[in-house]
């Protein structure tokens, strides 16, 4: 089976449905399920539950998909049935020190993208983070997360790197890509680590081709060994960098409830759309390039409603 193809199940494929319509992406039913294409990529959802990714950028939406959505592909699963359990395709690093990096909110509409690298600098530090539970983000409260994130910072160096929503439209507008984006913004996280410690290894969550990371970094970190890897929060040190993003992003959501004095949901459905409506209607659609990310579809579902 192609390397191109997953499986999802019927909640995954809703949520894949709208993140793709988010993104800009042509929907096409047919009598075997739906396409979603762009002239670089087309992905075929099938009534099974199938997957499957074609064209030129075929691989970094399959990579983006596969990590959002937690799946394994054909061969993964194989193993898992014959040793009843998961078996990652890579061996985990055990290099130290190392550095972890990851992101939060790139697939929210409302809120910034923030990027987290730690330093994992001993067995110890690494022993301490299992210790107080530290595990990939998404599989924490939000509640966990901020008081983790708070001992996290107290085990090892670590470095947040925040571009709040205005900021990111700018930026998105100037560099017109979501993986360069997140290249430039977890090659600052690292190269901020490497200019106050030495460190020659370092591990991020793959999102798209290897060489966006690689190519955005700079001279503290162009001779650095950078591993990238599906499910990269396997690695205790991405998983703390995740736990800090993560907090990082809820603390703004958190804020922004406050400031506009009613609830501000993550993701991009349907409970978004109603909330950017009436902050558009109450405060004018240029406000949402403040507080939201305007390449989103749902910007112009919002617009479209006025």
């Amino acid at each position: 089976m192609s390397n191109n193809v997953i499986t999802l199940d019927k909640e995954q494929i809703r949520k894949l449905e709208q993140f793709l319509l988010n993104n800009g992406l042509k929907q096409i039913q047919n009598t075997t399920g739906t396409v979603f294409r762009t002239d670089s990529v087309v992905i075929s959802i099938y009534k099974s539950g199938k997957v499957l990714f074609q064209g030129k950028e075929a691989t970094t939406w399959y990579n983006l998909i596969r990590e959002n959505y937690y799946v394994i592909d054909e061969k993964e699963d194989f193993e898992e049935s014959k040793n009843n359990k998961i078996i990652s395709n890579r061996k985990l690093i055990d290099e130290i020190p190392r550095i972890g990096t990851d992101e939060s909110g790139k697939g929210d509409f409302f809120g910034p993208l923030v990027t987290a690298s730690f330093l994992l600098q001993s067995k110890d530090a690494e022993n301490k983070l299992i210790a107080i539970g530290v595990t990939d983000s998404k599989k924490i409260s939000n509640k966990q997360i901020i008081a983790l994130a708070s001992e996290i910072k107290k085990i090892g160096p670590y470095s947040i790197v925040k571009i709040g929503p205005k900021k990111y439209n700018e930026l998105y507008a100037k560099i017109g890509n979501l993986n360069n984006l997140l290249g430039w913004s977890h090659a600052r996280a690292i190269e901020n680590i490497l200019t106050k410690y030495n460190c020659s290894v370092a591990v991020a969550d793959q999102f798209g081709d290897e060489k966006i990371i690689k190519n955005s970094l700079l001279k503290n970190g162009k001779e650095i060994k950078l591993y990238q890897f599906h499910k990269g929060e396997n690695d205790i040190a991405v998983a703390a960098a995740s736990i800090l993003a993560r907090s990082e992003f809820l603390q703004f959501i958190n804020e922004l409830e406050i400031k506009l004095g009613m609830r501000v949901p993550l993701g991009a459905g349907s409970s978004v759309l109603e909330i950017g409506i009436k902050l558009a209607k109450e405060k004018g659609l240029d406000y949402l390039s403040e507080v939201a990310k305007i390449h989103f579809k749902t910007y112009n579902m919002i617009k479209n409603s006025m």
